[in-house]
């Protein structure tokens, strides 16, 4: 019983930091981070995420749970060394080491962190275009997108197409998100992908978008998203071909297609994608 309370105690203190950033701990963060479960030095990580580079002291402790043997807690770290160590050369310096890393789990904890880093990651792009060629889609997408916006590089396009195709057969059975009563969607999990993996491939879809004409080639894969996704990520696509413009012409059929779905947000997105792709057809009365 003593124990039971002794753990529940703790972590409700953890998490309560967490959640109001109150730095007046009679358990000191440092002690928790090195608790023995996993919840606790967790909630330990999230805590000092909220405190930003304000709790910089912690860097070395949250470097180290970069070695835990829960990937929860990997996972927490590489999200609270993004948000505390967000100026620091030393940080980013430290990522990209891990990222030369032969254990999977540390180069995943790595590109996560560099994910939210921020411009600095700049400074791993060497690091980045190499994890381009990693097999798993969980270091490679982000690795692509992170060239993306920390450097506007389309290097990582085709791993991004490649992802996108790889995956459409199971997104004829099983839709990304479930539609609520509400019309709202909510993220379903299923056997067929991993859970991490339908936000990463939305954010793949936007990143094409923003690359407008440069992600021409990308123009077959859209097509293959708008006619078998569903109506949060099909939005996303369409809007992309739009800002390719011209060069997305080969999607009017799917597009204009989309002019007729039942969710008048595709409806009215279609529209606006048309206009953009082939502006005179539009205003010639060609299309819906």
């Amino acid at each position: 019983v003593f124990f039971f309370f002794f753990f529940s105690s703790r972590r409700r203190h953890t998490r309560y930091i967490s959640v109001t950033g109150v730095q007046t701990c009679a358990l000191p963060i440092f002690l928790v981070l090195e608790d023995d479960v996993p919840t606790v030095r967790s909630a330990a990580l999230v805590a000092l995420s909220r405190f930003g580079p304000k709790a910089k002291a912690a860097l070395p402790k949250i470097i180290q749970a970069f070695e835990d043997r829960n990937s929860k807690v990997r996972s927490d770290a590489a999200q609270a060394l993004a948000k505390v160590g967000t100026h620091s050369e030393e940080v980013v310096q430290f990522l990209v080491n891990t990222l030369k890393d032969r254990r999977f789990s540390r180069r995943l904890a790595a590109v996560i962190a560099l994910e939210q880093i921020g411009p600095a990651a700049r400074l791993a792009l060497p690091q980045l275009r190499q994890a381009l060629s990693e097999e798993n889609e969980a270091i490679n997408l982000r690795a692509a997108l992170i060239l993306w916006r920390a450097a506007q590089s389309t290097e990582g396009i085709d791993a991004m197409i490649s992802s996108l195709e790889n995956r459409r057969w199971w997104l004829r059975r099983f839709p990304i998100y479930n539609p609520g009563s509400d019309g709202s969607f909510a993220l379903r999990r299923n056997i067929s992908a991993p859970v991490w993996w339908p936000k990463l491939a939305a954010d793949c879809v936007v990143a094409l978008g923003e690359m407008g004409p440069k992600a021409q080639k990308a123009v077959p894969t859209l097509i293959l998203v708008v006619q078998y996704w569903e109506a949060t990520v099909k939005k996303l696509a369409i809007e992309s071909l739009g800002k390719i413009g011209a060069g997305a012409s080969e999607a009017l059929p799917a597009v204009e297609e989309a002019t007729r779905n039942p969710d008048e947000s595709v409806r009215d997105t279609a529209i606006a994608a048309m206009k953009r792709i082939q502006p005179d057809r539009v205003a010639s009365g060609d299309a819906p």
